[in-house]
């Protein structure tokens, strides 16, 4: 089942695996977030009988590294990077700004 959004949360799949998996899975993705952007592409751990390769997920301007199993489930792993503002289109820049100013406004 794909990554999906829960109110302010993001589910994964990591309940469907078992321990050992997940370390497995969760260190192949860490070991990726040391190589160049270009190693990351393409690449692919095999567990068999199942395949997982490395993908992008963006959700809150974050972009998160994601395992994709061949059977259709996914896991997210760690922030590998943020959208830049410059990229924005200007109403989700607008709500991104908003909301950084009432998190700094409540913190004073």
């Amino acid at each position: 089942m794909p990554i999906r959004r829960v109110g302010t949360k993001l589910i994964d799949d990591s309940r469907s695996f078992k321990s050992e998996e997940l370390t497995q899975i969760w260190e192949w993705l860490d070991s990726l977030d040391s190589q160049p952007l270009s190693a990351r592409d393409g690449a692919r751990l095999q567990r068999p009988p199942l395949t997982f390769h490395h993908d992008k997920y963006v959700f809150r301007e974050r972009i998160f590294s994601v395992a994709k199993c061949s059977d259709g489930r996914e896991l997210l792993g760690s922030i590998i990077g943020v959208v830049p503002l410059s990229t924005m289109k200007p109403a989700k820049l607008l709500v991104t700004q908003l909301r950084q100013f009432l998190k700094s406004d409540l913190r004073a």
